[in-house]
């Protein structure tokens, strides 16, 4: 079923002039390259978006990349540790920021990862990046085991990371942090398109608005961005992933392990999408 572009409610416009920077959390394999591509088009001339804790980690910056402006920037990063040692080394309260978090069920993401590292055409478009070499190594250890066993070994690192982002977030106001969830993205682009605009405070056009719903929305295939990760041969991108590829076993076993994240994530999903994590 294709998205009722109806939908959508062309945001009211507001100004950023004096807005706080933002800081955006997004997980690898959540729809991250899809939402990097969307958050450029909205923020042009309005923010500078920095990718901090991913740049460092490939070697593209150093610490002082991790250094934060109170206004006028859009910080991403993936590991919620190096975003709160960013935040205080930068001499912040945590309510002095706002927080646009980006969440995908981890057993989903986990399943999705595991393809995604083995993927030659994204293998490809990493050619001559500093990272391509850590991408191979990923690649082969993936390549090495069966789903099942990849995700298990893993999912202890990926819980704790997501307690550790639950624990921060507890700390921050309420009304600092906006979550947007992948099961709306997949299921809801008009909606979350819409949400987005809002959390940014951006004003882009009605034209980019409506090239993005046409062309970021993975239940419009024929429009889709082509070289979209959903094109992907493996790509099975709607939620619900872990359920499809993964032994029944496996299934039980990661429903127990992330039992309190995903009580979390259902609270702060849309009601519609709370059944997903069970």
């Amino acid at each position: 079923m294709h998205s009722d572009s109806s939908l959508w409610i062309h945001p009211q416009e507001l100004s950023n002039r004096s807005n706080p920077s933002i800081i955006l959390f997004l997980p690898f394999a959540s729809g991250s390259l899809s939402i990097r591509r969307i958050i450029q088009r909205l923020i042009v001339g309005q923010y500078v978006l920095r990718e901090t804790d991913l740049d460092v980690a490939v070697g593209r910056g150093s610490e002082d990349t991790y250094r934060i402006k109170p206004t006028g920037h859009v910080y991403i990063f993936v590991n919620p540790i190096t975003m709160r040692k960013a935040i205080i080394d930068s001499g912040y309260d945590v309510d002095e920021l706002a927080y646009l978090v980006c969440l995908r069920d981890p057993r989903d993401m986990l399943v999705s990862l595991y393809y995604l590292v083995q993927d030659s055409s994204h293998l490809s478009d990493c050619e001559g990046q500093p990272f391509h070499q850590q991408m191979i190594i990923a690649a082969q250890e993936a390549a090495a085991v069966s789903v099942d066993q990849y995700v298990l070994e893993r999912s202890g690192y990926y819980r704790s990371q997501l307690e550790e982002l639950r624990t921060f977030l507890a700390d921050v106001p309420a009304e600092r942090v906006k979550y947007l969830s992948y099961a709306m993205l997949c299921l809801a682009f008009p909606r979350y398109l819409s949400c987005l605009v809002m959390a940014l405070n951006a004003h882009p056009s009605r034209h980019t608005l409506a090239e993005l719903l046409i062309t970021e929305d993975v239940q419009r295939p024929k429009t889709l961005t082509k070289g979209s990760l959903p094109h992907c041969p493996k790509a099975s991108p709607l939620p619900g992933r872990h359920k499809r590829d993964l032994k029944p076993e496996s299934v039980r076993r990661l429903l127990y392990e992330f039992r309190s994240v995903l009580a979390w994530m259902a609270d702060i999903d849309l009601p519609e999408f709370r059944e997903l994590y069970t």
